[in-house]
C-alpha cells in the first residue's frame, strides 16, 4: 500500500524526457535564484555573536590559536550560514504552488 510517506527513487536515466527536462530548468532556475541578487545578503537575518561562540565550542582548541585560522572559521561559517538562511527562504516560498508556477520552477528533486 502506497502513502505519501512512502517513495520509490528511480534514476534519472529511466524518467521520461519531458520530466527530465522540467527538472533541469527547474533546477537551473533554482540555482539562479540562490546564486544570483534575487535574495541580497542584508534580506537574510544575522548572525548572532553567541552562535559564532557556540561554533568555536565546537572545534579544537589548537585550530583557533592562528588567527588567520580563526578569521577563515568564522568567514566560512557565515558564508553557509547566509547560504542556507537564502536556500531556506527560497525553499519556504516555493511550497506554495502559486509561486512555484510564478518563478518557472515546477519540479525538484529532494
Amino acid at each position: 500500500m502506497l502513502c505519501k510517506d512512502y517513495y520509490i527513487y528511480i534514476d534519472r536515466e529511466y524518467w521520461p524526457e519531458s520530466i527530465l527536462k522540467e527538472v533541469l530548468i527547474s533546477e537551473e532556475r533554482y540555482r539562479n535564484y540562490l546564486n544570483g541578487d534575487h535574495i541580497k545578503n542584508d534580506e537574510v537575518p544575522k548572525f548572532k555573536r553567541e552562535w559564532i561562540l557556540n561554533a568555536f565550542n565546537l572545534i579544537k582548541a589548537e585550530l583557533l590559536r592562528n588567527e588567520d585560522c580563526s578569521r577563515r572559521v568564522v568567514k566560512e561559517i557565515l558564508e553557509l550560514f547566509r547560504e542556507y538562511m537564502k536556500r531556506a527562504m527560497l525553499d519556504y516560498i516555493l511550497r506554495s504552488p502559486e509561486e512555484r508556477k510564478r518563478l518557472h520552477i515546477t519540479l525538484l528533486p529532494r
